[in-house]
């Protein structure tokens, strides 16, 4: 499902000059539904258009059926572990409902608890500490967070948007490119976008690309 943000706005007026970045665009949802994953990155100056293009590639996802997950790094939250994947994924696992979020994270979640706590059953409280080294422990995050996105691929493909990766904390991009090698066979597409003139900031993120 696709999330808004804010008041209802009027429609936007057609994106101008960026032919060859909608056709990309298009193609790869039309890739990803197939079941040839990907991920692209949307790198420019701030006020370039990277937050429309991705709403388009949105727009068009909606048409062919995809689930839309759309999370924002900010500023505040750098500190904050996996903050961008949970603004992006917990709105989508806490709308499908329990029993089906059971079939969904089933044998992983545990990890997927220790990943976003606000998911954790009601009177659980929180996951108890992952075994072995803190190495194995993310090892073993990354790889479920994976098999849950190719799980949810396989429902319904998967369009995943994570803007302003400049702000986002270390955790999650690295997050991200696990995620990018995991899933080039499932029909899941991530789209992220940055501002080109932060990315210095951010060494991870610039190791990433």
């Amino acid at each position: 499902r696709a999330r808004m943000h804010g008041p209802a706005r009027l429609p936007s007026p057609p994106l101008v000059g960026r032919r060859d970045e909608l056709a990309l665009l298009a193609d790869a949802l039309d890739r990803a539904k197939a079941g040839r994953g990907h991920t692209i990155l949307l790198a420019g100056e701030g006020g370039v258009g990277k937050t429309r293009l991705a709403t388009m590639a949105a727009e068009r996802a909606s048409e062919g059926g995809f689930t839309i997950a759309v999370g924002r790094g900010y500023p505040v939250e750098t500190g904050v572990p996996y903050a961008l994947f949970a603004d992006a994924l917990v709105p989508i696992f806490q709308g499908i409902g329990p029993a089906q979020l059971a079939m969904l994270t089933r044998g992983l979640g545990s990890d997927i608890g220790r990943l976003f706590p606000v998911l954790a059953p009601e009177g659980r409280g929180a996951p108890e500490p992952a075994r072995g080294s803190p190495a194995e422990a993310k090892a073993r995050l990354f790889w479920s967070l994976s098999q849950v996105l190719a799980r949810l691929g396989a429902r319904a493909p998967l369009l995943l948007v994570l803007e302003n990766l400049q702000w986002a904390d270390e955790s999650s991009i690295e997050l991200l490119h696990f995620v990018a090698r995991q899933l080039t066979k499932e029909r899941v597409l991530v789209l992220g976008s940055y501002n080109v003139a932060q990315r210095d900031a951010h060494p991870t993120l610039g190791a990433t690309e």
